[in-house]
This record gives structure tokens, sequence and C-alpha cells, in this order.
């Protein structure tokens, strides 16, 4: 299917120019023979601009007009004006669709022009240029549509086919349903086959899974384990190793302030229970000014430190910087004078107004 003018023969997605020469007047009317364009059955014509190119010495006398007629308009529409320039554009925006014949022309209006036709001639002669119309050829939007479900109901049948088997009893009607059928029972045994593929490809994975297992134990001069009491071994030495990694990752270096002024910074994050109020806690600590001078520790693991947490047993820096603690773990507690001996003091050990250091493992909380 083409869009045809007088000329030109346009095919479908092509882009349409048509030129409207100014020179071919009708003396009396002032307007060029018509450009006729055949637009076929399912084709679409959308056009976009038109754009004028013209001697004319004086535009202020002139204008131009582009006109158009359909079987909807036959006495016409004026869809562009040209004047006040020698190149001028217009923007149409006219979408026709159908099979039917669609005309343009230009008029011309001179607002010095006579009756004489002495004076006509002389108009014409210097009208030379042209109008030149832009757009593309493409398919109705119907046709498009159309396609478009065809398509969809085509992918439907496909779907419904490849759920569908033909019994003994039923008959394909045309050649077409046969190959399709045909089609369908391969795509069963393909479908049958990629099943029975992936059980093999499965059980093949897991055999090479082992088999990497084994020569990595192999490498790393471990044997193939084949009793218990070397089972037990080597789960012990890997936990023993996972335990370690574990204690490894929870490191942490992150330094909070906690109500009144203590400072906490976590060393080693514990993994057992945590410090309450109530429980009776056993410790090994290092206490320093802070210039690092120690004043006191213990760091027996058979005589630790041990008290019962919340009942003014140690000073009450320490016991707020404890809380939260879990076994296993390490802190550093940084303890403000308000909360540690204040401004007495202890004795000649301790002097006023000291800030404290201590470094705490928590070993149990019987």
């Amino acid at each position: 299917m083409v869009v045809k003018s007088n000329t030109h023969s346009f095919g479908i997605g092509s882009v349409l120019s048509l030129a409207i020469p100014l020179n071919q007047h009708y003396h009396k009317k002032n307007e060029t023979k018509k450009i006729v364009i055949e637009i076929g059955k399912g084709d679409e014509l959308r056009l976009a601009m038109a754009h004028l190119e013209t001697n004319t010495k004086n535009m202020d006398d002139v204008e131009y007009y582009l006109n158009f007629a359909s079987e909807q308009f036959e006495e016409g529409l004026r869809v562009g004006t040209f004047g006040k320039s020698r190149y001028h554009q217009s923007l149409l925006g006219l979408i026709v669709g159908g099979e039917q014949k669609i005309r343009f022309w230009v008029t011309r209006n001179h607002n010095n022009e006579d009756d004489d036709d002495d004076d006509d001639d002389d108009d014409d002669d210097d009208d030379v240029g042209c109008v030149n119309i832009f757009g593309a050829v493409q398919q109705h939007q119907s046709v498009r549509s159309m396609k478009e479900n065809v398509h969809d109901t085509k992918n439907d049948t496909v779907e419904i086919g490849k759920k569908r088997k033909l019994g003994m009893t039923e008959t394909a009607t045309t050649q077409k349903d046969i190959e399709m059928n045909e089609n369908d029972t391969e795509k069963d045994e393909n479908h049958t086959m990629s099943k029975s593929e992936k059980k093999a490809r499965k059980k093949q994975a897991k055999q090479k899974a082992k088999e990497l297992r084994d020569t990595i134990a192999a490498n790393h001069n471990h044997n193939s384990i084949d009793d218990d009491d070397d089972d037990d071994d080597m789960t012990h030495k890997e936990n023993k190793k996972n335990k370690k990694n574990n204690k490894m990752n929870k490191r942490s270096y992150s330094e909070r302030r906690l109500a009144g002024g203590v400072i906490i910074k976590d060393i080693l994050i514990g993994d057992g229970m945590q410090v309450k109020a109530g429980k009776k806690a056993s410790i090994n600590y290092v206490g320093k000014f802070e210039d690092g001078k120690v004043f006191d520790k213990n760091q027996s693991k058979s005589s630790p430190l041990r008290f019962r947490v919340g009942t003014g047993e140690v000073i009450r820096g320490l016991e707020r910087g404890m809380e939260g603690m879990r076994v296993n773990g390490e802190r550093t507690i940084v303890i403000p004078p308000s909360l540690g001996y204040g401004k007495k003091g202890s004795g000649n050990v301790i002097p006023k107004n000291a800030t404290l250091v201590f470094d705490v493992k928590l070993l149990s909380l019987p």
C-alpha cells in the first residue's frame, strides 16, 4: 500500500515531501494548481510542517495561504499562512487516514493588487518559488491495532497448544493444526528430558562437591575419615578454629559516653551471659591513671575480683561501665572523679579528683 500524489508515490514508513510551485496561478483566482494526494486503504498520512521559499521582493504586501480539502472538508480549510518573510514555515499537525483523496493548493492575497490582467501577469512573473509540505506515511492506527490483536491471539493459541494433547478420537482440521500438535509433542518430550537432565546434573554436582572436599582435605594432610574418632578430632579442630575466627570478627573499637560521664570502649565483644544488676561478676582488671601509671590490678584466673553488681561493693563508675558486658568480653572504662573517689581520693594511692582508667575482662557470671 502506498500514498500517491500527482507526480510521486510514497511507501509505508517513508518521509513525504511535496512542492507546490507559486508561479502556476489562475490569474482571476490567484491560486495555484491543486496537488492531489491519494491515500490507500489502511494507510495514514501525517503532515507535520509547510515551508515557504520565494523571491518575492516585497513581502509586506503579499500573503500566501496553504489550503487543504478532503471528503469531509470539500470546500477546503486554510491550514497555513505565510507572510512578512521570504522564508517562513507553518506547523500543520494534520493526520489523515483511510481510503480517500485530499488536495492542497496555495492562494495569494496582494494588498496592492488591481483587477487588471496585466498587473496580474506581472505579479505572476514575480512569484517564483514554492511551498514545501513535509510529513510521513504510516499504517493506520486501526491496522496496527488489528495486527497487535492477531499477534496476541496467536500467542494465546500457542500457549493453549502447549497444554493440549490430541487424543485418538480427535482430528486436526488443517495441516497447520497437525504441525502445531507435532510441535507440542516434541516440546513435551523435551520438557521431560530436561527434568531428567536436571536430576542427573544435580547428582553430578553433588559428586563433584564431595570430590572437591576430599581433595581439599588431602591438600591439608587430612586423610579421608573412616571412623568416629577421626570425625570427632576434625570436628573439635574445626570448632576451635571457628571459635577463634568468631572472636576475631567480634573485635570492636567503638567508643561511647554513658550517663554521668563514664566512657567505655569495647576491645572484645563477649559471647556469654550479659551483666545485670544482682549478678555476681568475676573479673580481671588493671587500674591506671590517665598518664598510664598503674595503681592496682588483678590478673589471677584462680582468684579474680568477685562482687555482686549493683550493691556498691565497688566504685559506681566501674559498675556503670560494665553494664551490657558479656562473659569473655574485654572493655576499657574511663571513670570521672564524681563516680570514682571524688574530691577526697583514697589514702596515698588515689589522689583527689583523679580520673581512673580500668581495663576489664569479664571472666564469669556464676
